[in-house]
């Protein structure tokens, strides 16, 4: 059963959001869209027809697994990680994918309703009163208390808090955004030394990306790329990373 703080009071028609053993629609969507593009990759690596029907049809289902979490940050990681996948490996996909998400947006109401819930007033008041625009302006106050090293690794805005409420008096909760939470837990000197760490990662993805392209290895290395991609994109959104 869904627990009803998982949607907005203006949503009660939707009954349910998928999130198998992980216990959050969220993460389970982060592990599906970090997945999903892998498994697009062994369909174009693997040379026999039936495992290339296999790998697609996994990859069919765990996007519909995406869907099913009703998180649309997930969506959006996903989104980004597709595009990125087609880019790289093939551009036709992009027309497919087209097609693919205009049927979904106008056959699934709830799918469409959850798009379009973003663009209402009761989203913006849901937002602003214990939705993510609060939590981040919160996040902004604690952050004033010490903005260069942070309010304290651990303390404040993720997991190892929400666990650990040492502090008495201070209301708790996920900074659902997982760069606020570095910035708000270790400053900007924290949240630079993070970017620096995830920027050297990358380049050093897109170096090995340039220079294994000739390798049919390669379409294996993209899947991965794609896969934390989309993982860093939903970050923004979530405690994901």
């Amino acid at each position: 059963p869904m627990p009803a703080q998982w949607v907005a009071a203006a949503e009660s028609g939707m009954r349910t959001r998928v999130y198998s053993i992980t216990g959050s629609p969220n993460i389970m969507g982060a592990l599906m869209v970090m997945t999903a593009p892998m498994l697009a990759a062994l369909a174009y690596y693997v040379k026999p027809l039936w495992a290339k029907c296999l790998m697609w049809g996994c990859t069919g289902i765990l996007c519909l697994a995406v869907l099913a979490t009703f998180s649309r940050g997930a969506w959006f990681g996903l989104a980004v990680a597709v595009f990125l996948f087609c880019l790289i490996v093939d551009v036709k996909l992009l027309v497919v994918v087209a097609i693919g998400v205009l049927a979904l947006f106008f056959c699934v109401p709830t799918i469409a309703n959850r798009i379009t819930f973003l663009f209402t007033s009761d989203f913006a008041q849901a937002n602003n009163n214990g939705g993510r625009g609060q939590r981040w302006a919160m996040g902004f106050v604690l952050l004033r208390t010490s903005p260069i090293w942070g309010f304290g690794l651990g303390r404040f805005g993720g997991a190892i808090a929400m666990q650990n409420q040492t502090i008495e008096n201070l209301d708790y909760f996920y900074m659902d955004n997982y760069y606020m939470k570095t910035l708000v837990e270790m400053g900007y000197v924290g949240l630079t030394a993070y970017i620096l760490l995830l920027l050297s990662n990358l380049l050093a993805s897109i170096r090995g990306l340039f220079k294994t392209r000739n390798d049919r290895m390669s379409l294996l290395s993209v899947g991965m790329f794609c896969g934390m991609i989309g993982v860093l994109t939903h970050s923004f959104f979530e405690n994901i990373f």
